[in-house]
């Protein structure tokens, strides 16, 4: 499998979106990090994906820092189960 090379950019904008919530309008999932990743892959600048970046984030929610964030000791039992991804 080939290694894909991140730049500074890619690497803040995938942090700054693990800081908002996957889940937006009532179940529908960001994939904002795939897309930034993919858009990187085939050469996009970084102002491609800054812009990317701000227009995705418009529709989602913010909740900051991940320093409080549950941890779950075992994942497989709330797999399938979308409502637990609210109570996280």
């Amino acid at each position: 499998m080939r290694e894909l090379n991140t730049s500074k950019t890619l690497d803040a904008l995938l942090k700054r979106a693990g800081e908002y919530h996957p889940v937006y309008r009532g179940g529908l999932a960001t994939h904002l990090p795939m897309v930034l990743t993919a858009l990187h892959g085939l050469g996009a600048s970084n102002e491609k994906l800054e812009q990317i970046f701000q227009m995705s984030t418009d529709k989602l929610t913010l909740i900051g820092s991940l320093e409080e964030t549950k941890v779950i000791d075992n994942v497989m039992t709330h797999l399938g189960e979308r409502g637990n991804l609210q109570r996280i």
